[in-house]
């Protein structure tokens, strides 16, 4: 019998979404505090290395029975874990079975202890191909036999995680279906903001769930252009990027006990000036240049040098006294000194990509010496 008409939660009512992953032995308690605090939806996993989805369920059962509301009106999803991704912990019997009676067997089990009939969506927890443009044959079972659960009415939606682009174009040709969803890491340095799937995911109509928004950004989260909008908001970093995150068309997954009201509340917000812009700048792909112009207001000139992987100068031009248009495209990471006409060193710098792909960079004179002023780009000059 199809389950899905007597669910309510869609997946355009899910800003939110609360992951219980890592959470050991207070799973039941955030889990049930988060319920509490207005998440509909709930991720876990058939995983007990990383999961503890018998307290997710004790604590579904607690807060339906105190909160007198109903199964229909919450979220549930699951995942499938392959037996190589469960270290010495798979939960369901392996030896004689068969990939599609792996996938049957952990949703079963799952059922079981999230003490429900059927399940809101079901994920495929990563891939085990060896392969990043292709998915195996058993990623291959596996998806489809996902297909056939939401065909009899287990499941109202499946997907895939932890995937890349060319892999999921690789799903989508040899599927028995198109995934509902895809749940990957939403990073900035490195995977522009995951870019790449999410491109997929809009043409195919895929509804991106995005996690490790916040352990997977932290630096960025420290830094002081994100402090300071997050205190212009008034609210954490971390709520911040959640909200950029629900702003880039994705479903919040976020498990962190901290701040969790207030990112639920946040996301409902209406905000007009919100630096969408700005977060978005930051999101930039190892291989991308970074382009830096400098603006020297020092009354001499520097000779730049490139520092090598072997530590040896590299000649970059000189910067004039007063020269305001000195162009350098470079990459991240990559270090520069600034040596006057005694060849001492008066400043050197490493170049961040955090900061944007165009940078401006201020030479000044202080009492201390030479002393190098970034100018943000800041949608908001108040801050």
């Amino acid at each position: 019998m199809a389950l899905h008409a007597h669910c309510i939660v869609h997946p355009d009512d899910i800003k939110f979404m609360l992951g219980t992953a890592w959470k050991a032995d207070k799973t039941e308690t955030i889990t049930l505090d988060g319920l509490r605090s207005g998440a509909i939806a709930i991720d876990t996993a058939n995983q007990p290395i990383h999961y503890e989805e018998e307290a997710v369920g004790r604590a579904i059962h607690e807060f339906l029975m105190e909160s007198n509301r109903s199964r229909d009106e919450l979220f549930l999803q699951s995942k499938f874990t392959f037996p190589s991704h469960q270290r010495d912990s798979v939960p369901y019997k392996v030896e004689g079975r068969t990939v599609e009676m792996w996938v049957d067997d952990s949703f079963d089990q799952s059922l079981s202890h999230l003490k429900t009939n059927w399940l809101d969506s079901y994920i495929l927890h990563g891939l085990i191909s060896k392969d990043d443009s292709t998915i195996s044959e058993d990623d291959l079972k596996a998806f489809n036999a996902m297909v056939a659960l939401r065909h009899r009415g287990k499941t109202r939606y499946i997907g895939v995680s932890n995937i890349n682009a060319d892999q999921l174009r690789d799903l989508i040709s040899k599927g028995d279906a198109v995934p509902n969803f895809v749940q990957n890491r939403f990073l900035a340095v490195g995977k522009n903001w995951d870019i790449d799937v999410r491109d997929v995911c809009n043409k195919y109509n895929i509804v991106y769930q995005a996690f490790s928004i916040v352990n997977g950004n932290k630096e960025l989260l420290h830094s002081k252009p994100i402090v300071r909008y997050a205190s212009h908001s008034g609210v954490s970093p971390g709520s911040l990027f959640s909200k950029f995150a629900s702003l880039s068309h994705s479903i919040v997954l976020n498990g962190s006990p901290n701040h969790l009201s207030e990112t639920i509340r946040y996301l409902e917000k209406e905000e007009m000036d919100f630096p969408y812009e700005y977060i978005l700048s930051l999101g930039i792909g190892n291989r991308e240049s970074v382009s830096i112009q400098f603006q020297n207001f020092v009354d001499r000139p520097f000779q730049l040098y490139w520092l090598n992987d072997a530590n040896e100068r590299v000649d970059n031009g000189i910067i004039k006294e007063g020269h305001k248009e000195f162009i350098l495209n470079t990459k991240h990471a990559h270090r520069f000194e600034f040596v006057d006409e005694n060849d001492e060193i008066v400043v050197d710098f490493q170049v961040n990509q955090n900061q944007g792909l165009h940078q401006i960079i201020e030479l000044h004179a202080n009492p201390e010496g030479i002393s190098l002023k970034p100018l943000l780009q800041f949608h908001h000059e108040e801050l």
